[in-house]
């Protein structure tokens, strides 16, 4: 009884403090958007913006005001006798239950319906419907048996480094099976973000200075460097995605099953975290790789370096966060932020001290700045510019304040499932760390560090001490801060899945409920991996049978379809032959065989200027120089874009240029490779022209290509 009060009392606690953020947020964001209506910004190209400054810091204020009110919360009410029983308790128990009902009530009300419920999108409906039971019903089997028998192995072996390993490296292999793409296709838009950046510095180009980028910074280079340097054929790019989606998969499950000790719980925490941020897109997630692991994985990787090192002010920890923030520079953004929070916190509870937590940040920014420097160096000593760093804010600009391709989020949405499990995660890390929190030894006389895992309460969870480093100024002075490790590792996950949310705030599409998944997901099963160990066998067999009905199960029958043409077409193309030989270069060529002829036959200069939506495969075809500071073009959004991009040509003027067919109207609009609904071809061509105060005229064209020469 005594432990089903603990969990009513939590949950109302968690339900009432959700609903209130939900209420206080949708209203005032709501009054703020009546008193300052959105415009659209005179900069843009085209109206596809749906700016609101006050979404994103409404969010930020709103949430740590709340988090510094639990913080007081709990302060308060641990320091007026927490443990002293309350007369009448059981008594109010139906009360409440009572409450808990209507606190549940209002907040599933808030929900909405389920994010592209039974939606199709892009595939085509089946006259005959029994295939899609067929399939979901071998898809849920297949993940049953697979939890069933890995579970059952994990029993069996002996605990050793080399069989762990083994069994560890089977996990890895159930993971590639699922997300494994034959021939590894892409979303010709999505992946020219990648591809025409790395093709621009590989042709010479300095990354911001010269050539804008949409997405990644790190990421881009060390793309750029293994295509220049190590001749890794471009295409082959969604096969490292691949690969980093099995790490990012591995590391959620590696970490669910270290603090939970629960097997059951991590498989199902794993192919929870598969079936959602995976299966329930709604094309192959591979083919699209801004939405995975190039952004995602660098805070699971900061998370499991935390659990390695034990420490959140380890001098490691500290520069992995810095280097590994300039991967994506939004999720990096993020990934610092989130770890400031944590700091933040740590400083509320007493964990460290203000002069520790000063010197923490101060040694970060260091990190920021000798990384930053060594990359402004090595380009210098390969030749390139120095890189630009206020130009790295100018893409974060084009989405934030001017609002391109921003959605408003709507008032019901399953996006409050996020707030919910913060701060159930915020208020279980605050009730742990007082619990756990007393004055303990930090070294001996002789400055030996005695700090470590220790017990607790006979369990086998552990706690950290966060105490000064051996031979420090406070060394062998007492100090208090000590938190149960395990829910540290809940806090810095929970504020990280707090920060990265933000990229659904963006744009508030209901499939990017989906992207962000994956960190939402890992919170909560490190929150039931905190509390499992305190269930009995046949509780924990209910849980997981709830979890994986509600995680698995659920899920599968809401995006049913979809997700049975998904599976469809993964066989379709394994049983095509071929299965780890990219199909892009043939695309490429038989699609540009004609227009590549063209080019080559007219434009015998290394540096051209190709006007084109598919601008940056007929680059990687013809192996030329851009003439144009920008790549792909459908990149361009606004008139300082335009400008930027056409500088360079300018100067220079070309005698002759490939311009896509339909802006000449020598062909009808088509749908090339980069598939974009917009593409500024018209614009750029007449901005050249004014600039060089010439007129281009065809001189030959194909179905797709002109070859256009001074007039």
């Amino acid at each position: 009884m005594n432990t089903f009060n603990r969990i009513t009392d939590f949950s109302i606690v968690t339900l009432f403090i959700t609903n209130v953020w939900i209420i206080l947020f949708t209203n005032i964001l709501t009054f703020l958007s009546y008193l300052y209506p959105p415009t659209t910004n005179s900069q843009l190209l085209r109206p596809i913006s749906f700016p609101n400054p006050f979404k994103i810091p409404l969010y930020l204020l709103l949430t740590i005001t709340f988090v510094i009110i639990i913080w007081v919360f709990n302060t308060v009410k641990n320091h007026s006798n927490p443990n002293q029983v309350k007369p009448g308790e059981t008594r109010n128990l139906l009360l409440k239950l009572f409450f808990l009902i209507i606190l549940l009530y209002l907040f599933f009300s808030k929900l909405g319906s389920y994010p592209m419920a039974r939606e199709y999108y892009p595939y085509a409906l089946r006259p005959d419907k029994t295939i899609y039971n067929l399939v979901v019903f071998s898809y849920l089997l297949s993940i049953a048996f697979i939890i069933f028998e890995l579970s059952i192995i994990y029993r069996f072996i002996k605990r050793s480094l080399l069989i762990s390993t083994f069994y560890f490296l089977l996990i890895a292999l159930v993971i590639a099976f699922f997300t494994f793409e034959a021939r590894f296709p892409i979303s010709g838009h999505d992946y020219s973000f990648f591809f025409g950046p790395i093709l621009e510095i590989a042709n010479g180009k300095t990354i911001y200075t010269d050539i804008p980028i949409q997405h990644g910074f790190l990421s881009i280079l060390s793309m750029a460097f293994l295509y220049k340097l190590l001749s890794l054929k471009l295409f082959y790019l969604p096969a490292i995605i691949w690969l980093l989606y099995i790490i990012q998969y591995f590391l959620t499950f590696y970490l669910i099953l270290r603090i939970s000790k629960s097997i059951g719980l991590a498989l199902i925490g794993l192919f929870s975290i598969i079936n959602l941020n995976y299966f329930s897109l709604s094309e192959l997630p591979v083919s699209y790789p801004q939405i995975g692991p190039m952004r995602w994985l660098p805070s699971l990787l900061t998370i499991f370096l935390l659990y390695k090192l034990k420490k959140i002010d380890n001098k490691i920890l500290l520069t992995a966060v810095a280097f590994l923030s300039l991967w994506f520079i939004d999720a990096g953004i993020s990934l610092v932020l989130g770890y400031l929070l944590t700091i933040f916190i740590f400083c509320l509870v007493g964990n460290i001290d203000i002069k520790r937590a000063i010197k923490t940040i101060l040694l970060l920014c260091l990190n920021l700045i000798i990384i930053i420097t060594v990359i402004n160096i090595l380009h210098l000593l390969f030749g390139y510019k120095l890189i630009k760093l206020g130009n790295i804010f100018h893409t974060l600009q084009k989405y934030t304040s001017l609002g391109i391709a921003q959605l408003p989020i709507p008032n019901q949405t399953y996006f409050w499932l996020v707030m919910l499990i913060y701060f159930a995660s915020l208020i279980y890390f605050f009730k742990t760390s007082y619990k756990n929190k007393k004055t303990i030894q930090v070294g001996d006389a002789s400055g030996r560090d005695q700090s470590g895992w220790q017990s607790w309460k006979g369990s086998h969870q552990r706690a950290e001490f966060f105490q000064p480093s051996a031979g420090s100024s406070t060394g062998g002075k007492e100090t208090t801060g000590r938190i149960h490790f395990d829910s540290t590792i809940l806090l810095f996950s929970a504020n990280l899945m707090f920060f990265t949310s933000i990229y659904y705030l963006g744009r508030a599409h209901p499939h990017n409920l989906f992207n962000i998944s994956s960190l939402p997901i890992l919170t909560l099963f490190l929150l039931l991996g905190n509390t499992i160990n305190y269930l009995n066998p046949l509780k924990k067999i209910i849980l997981f049978i709830f979890i994986f009905s509600l995680f698995i199960i659920y899920p599968v029958l809401m995006r049913k379809i979809s997700l049975s043409e998904m599976i469809i077409v993964k066989l379709k193309r394994l049983t095509q032959g071929q299965i780890f030989k990219t199909e892009m270069d043939e695309i490429l060529t038989k699609r540009y065989s004609k227009e590549l002829s063209l080019i080559n036959k007219y434009l015998k200069e290394s540096g051209v200027a190709i006007i084109h939506n598919d601008d940056t495969y007929l680059l990687y075809l013809t192996k030329k120089k851009n003439l144009l500071d920008a790549n792909p073009q459908v990149g361009i959004d606004t008139k300082d874009d335009l400008a930027q991009a056409i500088d360079n040509f300018a100067k220079e003027c070309p005698e002759k240029v490939a311009v896509d067919c339909s802006v000449f109207a020598k062909c009808q609009q088509y749908v090339g490779i980069n598939q974009s609904g917009f593409y500024p071809g018209s614009l750029i061509l007449l901005a050249v022209e004014k600039q060089c105060r010439i007129k281009y005229q065809p001189v030959e064209c194909t179905k797709q290509l002109c070859i256009a020469q001074k007039k």
